[in-house]
């Protein structure tokens, strides 16, 4: 069962990110990996305003697993991971509460 959309924190690698090597994201929408030890799922981060504009730690208006069969529990308020680019790690994210909901 899916659940509402959660606000998110995206804290991205300073060392993947740094100026001279690679500019954080400019799109409203990414996608990445959630790797667990049994599978990979897709999650999408969508916001309001890119990360180039935010900054190594960005805030994302709601994270979701791409397909409705997704263990969602993963994505449930006060969780963190790191998410992939490739095979490579490239942030960390965490789960904020609904602020409807706090």
């Amino acid at each position: 069962m899916s659940l509402p959309p959660l606000p998110c924190i995206i804290r991205w690698d300073p060392e993947v990110f740094a100026p001279e090597k690679r500019s954080l994201p400019s799109a409203l929408t990414l996608h990445t990996q959630l790797h667990q030890p049994d599978a990979a799922w897709s999650v999408v981060f969508s916001m309001k305003t890119p990360p180039v504009e935010q900054g190594l730690e960005t805030f994302v208006d709601e994270v979701r697993f791409l397909v409705d069969d997704a263990p969602h529990y993963l994505l449930s308020a006060g969780s963190r991971f790191p998410f992939f680019d490739g095979g490579n790690i490239i942030g960390e994210c965490e789960v904020l509460p609904d602020a409807d909901q706090a």
